[in-house]
């Protein structure tokens, strides 16, 4: 059971589990860490120097490019925005999220929304209106 055990050791380490309700995400996520561990091994007997979170950074990354590649070739549909020109729509001033607070029309842009890490700004609009936790620090781009 030496490979069950250390599978089962660097699925500890970075996992990407995440708590569902659907009952097919845990299997999904379960079939990718083990495929993204046996080619970090593969990796490793071939010679590769990156560490087991450089490895998975690096695969993240790739699969990022490969998405998005051929997103700017093709010709991607937008929404057609009919906006009422005598209703004025509320600037955003407020660094709260409310019941009332609508999101910003660059969301419908076309184009990679990658999330990038930023240092010691705020969390984005969306992520305020989503109400992602504190701790990540991540920022949507456009």
């Amino acid at each position: 059971m030496n490979g069950v055990d250390i599978s089962d050791q660097y699925r500890s380490y970075y996992s990407t589990q995440l708590p569902v309700r659907r009952t097919w995400m845990p299997l999904f996520f379960w079939i990718l860490d083990t495929t993204i561990i046996n080619a970090y091994l593969i990796h490793q007997a071939q010679g590769g120097t990156l560490s087991h979170k450089e490895f998975r950074i690096e695969v993240a990354w790739a699969l990022i490019h490969e998405g998005t590649k051929g997103a700017s070739s093709q010709q991607k549909r937008t929404r057609q925005h009919h906006e009422d020109p005598t209703k004025k729509k509320k600037e955003y001033s407020s660094p709260y999220v409310t019941e009332k607070t609508e999101l910003p029309s660059c969301r419908f842009q076309p184009g990679p929304h990658v999330p990038k890490k930023i240092e010691g700004r705020p969390k984005c609009f969306l992520c305020r209106y989503n109400a992602v936790p504190d701790g990540e620090d991540v920022r949507a781009t456009t």
